[in-house]
């Protein structure tokens, strides 16, 4: 799935254009003592569309072959075009034309002043996804991934189901695996909190939801010199008919799988544990959202008897926190003291798990079974 496309087109007359004559919202400074208006310039503007919004900017720098304004315009191609991007299309030619045409419904006479020739691709993400056999081991995969290196390529932890891949400033590439799922319920629960104004939420029905749990995103973003340096030309014209999606992809991620073959993750399963702590300790935030902070913190206890024994997490953990924690499991999971008790020294029984199991991206099911548009 093409994930992101960043696009830059020159205008013409270089020499005579300026600013002030673009057919579009500016901002400028204005001298307090004059009242005389100067710089002015065009601040990133987000142009909705039926689905998703666009961003679009008009820059005027200098730049080394002489010339100086030019347009960028990014989005995600399966937002604007589907309104999300749990998936979506591998046809970078109908990806662009999609954003080109946002901009030219919102602004057509700015068009008229565009050297249409000169449309270039700066950016391009690229995006496959794996599954898990659950939610919670495709965060615990997430979490074995940030351990994983090979050669240059160097992992970055990032947020709690993210973990990053290469320099955060690289002009070539950058990696990001993440679970769909924890960054997508992330996703709606701002929207919900900041309000929807395009009507995003809509687009989100339980069903596509349900597709993403356990999902693993591997996202690669490909820059103009990475593009360069393969013989793939950033003209958009010439892109389009010689950049192969998986191809790229595959290049791109080829040290990451390389360094995690053979490796193993160990999958604790106690699953069964923390969903009954979750089910009789939930909480209401004011806000009216549920909250498993205590249920999680019992859980954190429970682990760490069976890892360290009674006695050990006893002496590790604040008094009254566990013996607080020890009542509420046996009221919630129904499991004695004594059987707690016995655990010393009996460590965390685990599955050991190959990396092999989350990392199979099948490119032939980018798309739930239930799906009747066009898969490519």
């Amino acid at each position: 799935m093409i994930d992101m496309l960043v696009l830059r087109c020159w205008f013409r007359d270089q020499e005579e254009l300026t600013v002030k004559d673009l057919p579009i919202p500016l901002e400028a400074s204005i001298d307090p003592g004059s009242g005389d208006v100067y710089a002015h310039r065009h601040r990133w503007e987000q142009i909705p569309s039926s689905h998703d919004t666009l961003a679009f900017k008009v820059f005027d720098y200098d730049l080394k072959d002489g010339r100086r304004f030019y347009i960028e315009i990014k989005a995600s191609p399966a937002k604007i075009m589907q309104g999300h991007n749990v998936f979506g299309t591998d046809d970078v030619g109908k990806c662009a034309y999609a954003l080109i045409e946002c901009l030219f419904n919102r602004y057509p006479d700015l068009f008229d002043l565009l050297d249409y020739s000169t449309w270039s691709v700066h950016q391009v993400d690229v995006t496959y996804h794996s599954f898990a056999d659950s939610e919670e081991n495709a965060v615990r995969f997430i979490h074995a991934l940030a351990n994983v290196s090979n050669g240059q390529t160097k992992p970055r932890s990032g947020y709690e189901s993210t973990t990053y891949f290469g320099k955060k400033r690289s002009r070539l590439k950058k990696i990001k695996v993440y679970a769909k799922h924890t960054e997508l319920l992330q996703r709606l629960r701002d929207i919900e909190r900041k309000g929807d104004p395009h009507k995003v939420l809509q687009y989100y029905g339980p069903r596509l939801i349900e597709y993403t749990k356990g999902m693993i995103r591997w996202e690669v973003s490909l820059y103009a010199r990475w593009l360069e340096r393969r013989g793939i030309s950033t003209n958009l014209f010439e892109f389009i008919k010689q950049f192969d999606p998986k191809a790229a992809w595959t290049d791109a991620t080829k040290d990451i799988f390389a360094a995690m073959r053979g490796r193993e993750m160990r999958v604790i399963r106690d699953d069964d544990v923390r969903k009954k702590l979750r089910q009789h300790l939930k909480r209401t935030t004011r806000s009216g959202r549920p909250s498993y902070t205590l249920a999680d913190s019992v859980y954190r206890t429970y682990r760490t008897i069976k890892a360290e024994g009674f006695d050990e997490a006893r002496a590790l953990i604040p008094y009254r926190t566990f013996h607080r924690h020890i009542q509420l499991l046996m009221a919630s999971v129904g499991i004695s003291k004594a059987h707690l008790m016995q655990m010393k020294g009996q460590g965390l029984e685990c599955e050991v798990v190959p990396f092999v199991r989350y990392v199979k991206v099948e490119f032939g099911r980018q798309f739930p079974d239930w799906y009747e548009g066009e898969a490519a």
